[in-house]
């Protein structure tokens, strides 16, 4: 139910909404009166045309916060037009398993203005002048045939006026009326905002200028004393001045006082009489009058930019009411070169090198305090600037924006972006990027689209003039799977039946009896504007507590070469039950751990290397490392402390598994001797190689063509690997040639393999008195957590790519 449907570019437009409820009996239609928490979709027919006042289109949040009710209607938009044109609103929602939309049409038009001429023509009696008007409302696409244009005249008997017929060629919104000067006359411009003083000077019949008229008794009058008007219409002040050739003549002073409105109004000067008797007989009707047009002070847009250092820029300054009659000047010279456009009213700067300067300008008829100025800070481009969030949602969209900052990390306005190339890219496809047409006045949008889970970084990039590449900082962002946290949220959790589990506001579960129960979480975000809460997202899992039936040894892998390490822990019997299920239970466990043969394998407590021995009932998780090549077994106990707890299927008090592993040599050769070293890395990751004859002698890479598989490495750059998407195996060739003329050459092999499993090293290492290894961590204690990678037989990674996902219980 718009109440007006088009508005000027750069003007917001109030687009309501009504919503009703239809009554099953009666059909009858009853409208709310607040309908703005609706989780509204919006859509446009055609993008750049109106963009929401209070941010983007694609995020909910904001449509949201622009949502606001009215006594005439339940809900409402606030919409900014961008650019001329009309587009086809659309705005639906789907709740309660119903679907419901409305639309209209909303139209944008440029404000209407004078250009030809700007403010003032001047003809001959007689003579014609073509006036142009260009902008305002088009004809409303829906009803074409009821759009017409107005021209009023304020003195009809001096002035006619005849619309012209528009020619084919001429634009759409363009108006051109012809004016004919039937009267002679003549408008001159002084302020509305200031009183001006008049000045007068009286003459006899062959011309001459009276040295002194003080005998005179003579009315000023005002056409409109709504617009100015004399004080004393027969008071008036004698003033001596000189005529610049040494004479001094007398000159009558009289304040015309204005009320601070545009307009015209003519002042008339007339003779009354001798100020004594018996004087001369003066002709009758003796009187003088003039026009004056009251005009604004004249206002320059912009007063304060900064002008990108090209020399295709060519930045306008508007110069905006006034007389019409102005003199610029420039505080300083060789940093822009600058072009009074007197036709257009308005002021051409080119930039020429970096530095800062005031333009002055000053109104040739208007008496003013101080000219008008406008400063102007010539910069080039010093660096790149990538703002977005750092999380997604995947199959949700989010608003990247790119700026540029100029001297002081001043913003260089995005009409500049053009003469930049500016870019801006991915590091993987895991993400979408499309620019969106419309712009902010600073920056560069882009809408990014989240396609797959995981994590990457955005870079936009520029050249100056000279060429110059400036990158800017690669900004992070993560895609998450959906329901995942947000920024600048609340998260809430709640639980169904709380007499099987209660969660904590951290998400924190405790099972407390056998049973199901759904645990729910929304996201809230909170308005920074208004305050409001709305729910962002929202999802739910369905929990359930049972008792452990059995228990199984979790390991990546069954065949280890000798010297590595892997990582062991309990299970239950699938794998949604893991350590995070039972490793912390109340009445608590105890885990017992065995091999068979110790001279082949080794289980050591998970935290050895710091000096935490954790109690018995802790090591739900061993670390095993290989010492020989042979086979043996790994055995795990767990016991219930308290049977009455129900911790075990049954009321057993004891679980247990055993699996089998397989120790082997690992390959090399021991006749003759020498080292060989394999560089392994996972696929999608990069390396960068470092030899010892770096800056001593020139060293260069080459992947030798001799694998059949050796497209394994998409490419490299001297010395930096980058490994692509399929496994496999590549020969390196690494050549250092010597300033003495030697030539040394190694062959290296490069596997591309998965990640089978990964291990957790934990520092510092805590010294005790003694050495007795302590039973926990101290509390307070910084850790410094690091990440092993290995592939299927326990070598590990050089070169890794892989998404890592921290949780604690």
């Amino acid at each position: 139910m718009p109440l007006r449907a088009d508005v000027e570019v750069g003007h917001t437009l109030l687009a309501p909404l009504q919503a009703y409820f239809t009554h099953r009996e009666t059909r009858q239609y009853t409208a709310f009166t607040d309908c703005s928490l609706l989780p509204l979709e919006i859509s446009m027919e055609k993008r750049g045309v109106f963009v929401l006042a209070e941010g983007d289109l694609l995020q909910r949040r904001s449509v949201l916060d622009n949502q606001k009710p009215d006594w005439m209607f339940c809900s409402s938009l606030q919409m900014e037009a961008r650019s001329v044109g009309h587009t086809l609103l659309t705005v639906s929602v789907n709740v309660h398993q119903q679907y419901l939309e409305t639309s209209a049409i909303f139209a944008a038009y440029e404000p209407l203005k004078a250009v030809n001429p700007v403010e003032m023509a001047l003809v001959t009696w007689k003579a014609a002048k073509e006036i142009v008007f260009e902008g305002g409302p088009w004809p409303w696409v829906l009803e074409p045939s009821r759009f017409f244009s107005e021209l009023t005249v304020e003195h009809k008997d001096k002035i006619e006026v005849i619309q012209i017929r528009l020619p084919t060629q001429r634009k759409v919104n363009q108006y051109v009326y012809r004016a004919v000067c039937l009267e002679l006359g003549e408008q001159i411009p002084i302020s509305s905002r200031r009183s001006t003083v008049l000045e007068l000077a009286v003459f006899d019949g062959q011309q001459r200028k009276f040295d002194n008229f003080s005998s005179l008794v003579l009315q000023w009058k005002s056409s409109n004393r709504s617009l100015a008007h004399f004080s004393d219409g027969r008071a008036m002040r004698m003033v001596l001045k000189d005529d610049g050739r040494g004479q001094t003549r007398l000159h009558g002073h009289q304040l015309l006082e204005v009320h601070q409105i545009k307009g015209t109004v003519r002042v008339e000067v007339s003779f009354v009489k001798y100020r004594t008797g018996g004087g001369p007989q003066a002709a009758s009707g003796l009187f003088t009058s003039v026009e004056f047009l009251l005009v604004e002070d004249v206002m320059v847009l912009p007063d304060n930019v900064t002008v990108y250092n090209h020399p295709a820029v060519k930045e306008l300054f508007s110069l905006v009411e006034g007389s019409g009659y102005f003199l610029v000047n420039s505080s300083k010279e060789g940093i822009v070169n600058v072009r009074y456009l007197e036709a257009d009213g308005a002021i051409e700067v080119t930039p020429l090198q970096p530095g800062f300067l005031s333009l002055g300008i000053h109104d040739s008829c208007l008496a003013s305090l101080a000219p008008v100025a406008a400063h102007v800070r010539v910069s080039d481009m010093h660096e790149v600037e990538v703002d977005l969030s750092e999380k997604a949602e995947i199959g949700r969209s989010i608003m990247a924006t790119v700026r540029v900052l100029g001297f002081q990390r001043l913003p260089l306005q995005s009409k500049y972006f053009k003469y930049m190339k500016l870019q801006l890219q991915a590091a993987s496809p895991i993400v979408t990027l499309v620019q969106v047409e419309e712009v902010g006045e600073y920056s560069q949008l882009h809408t990014l689209h989240a396609v797959a889970v995981g994590q990457t970084t955005l870079v936009a990039t520029a050249w100056d003039k000279m060429g110059r590449k400036i990158t800017s900082a690669p900004r992070k962002i993560e895609v998450m799977s959906e329901g995942g946290p947000q920024p600048q949220s609340i998260v809430h959790f709640s639980v169904t039946n709380r007499s099987v589990a209660e969660v904590s506001c951290l998400g924190h579960i405790t099972a407390k009896a056998v049973g199901t129960a759904t645990i729910q979480a929304t996201i809230q975000v909170v308005s920074e504007d208004t305050g409001r809460v709305t729910v962002f997202s929202q999802d739910q899992v369905e929990l359930e507590v049972i008792p452990l039936k059995a228990v199984r040894i979790h390991v990546p892998s069954t065949r280890l070469i000798t010297g590595t390490e892997m990582p062991v822990f309990v299970v239950g019997l699938n794998n949604m039950l893991t350590p995070f299920s039972f490793g912390n239970a109340n009445p608590e466990l105890s885990f017992q751990w065995s091999v068979s043969k110790r001279d082949v394998l080794e289980l050591l407590p998970r935290h050895r290397k710091v000096s935490i021995q954790l109690l018995a009932q802790n090591n739900v998780a061993m670390v095993v490392y290989t010492r020989a090549a042979g086979r043996t077994s790994i055995r795990v106990k767990v016991q219930c402390l308290n049977a009455s707890a129900g911790q075990f299927e049954g009321n057993v008090t004891e679980l247990s598994d055993e699996i089998q592993v397989l120790v082997f040599e690992k390959l090399f050769v021991f006749s003759p001797s020498f080292s060989t070293e394999q560089i392994l890395m996972s696929t999608n990751s990069q390396l960068r190689l470092y030899t010892n004859r770096e800056g001593a002698a020139f060293v260069s890479f080459q992947i030798l063509q001799c694998y059949p598989n050796s497209s394994v490495l998409e490419e490299h750059d001297q010395g930096l690997l980058r490994a692509g998407p399929v496994t496999g195996i590549a020969a390196l060739e690494v050549t250092s040639l010597e300033l003495f003329g030697v030539n040394q050459t190694i062959v290296t092999s490069i596997q591309v393999a998965p990640i089978s499993y990964i291990r957790i090293n934990v520092s510092p290492q805590i010294y005790t008195t003694g050495g007795v290894s302590l039973a926990a961590f101290p509390l307070g204690m910084s850790l410094l957590i690091t990440v092993e990678f290995y592939n299927s037989i326990g070598e590990k990674f050089h070169a890794q790519h892989a998404q890592l996902h921290l949780s604690v219980n």
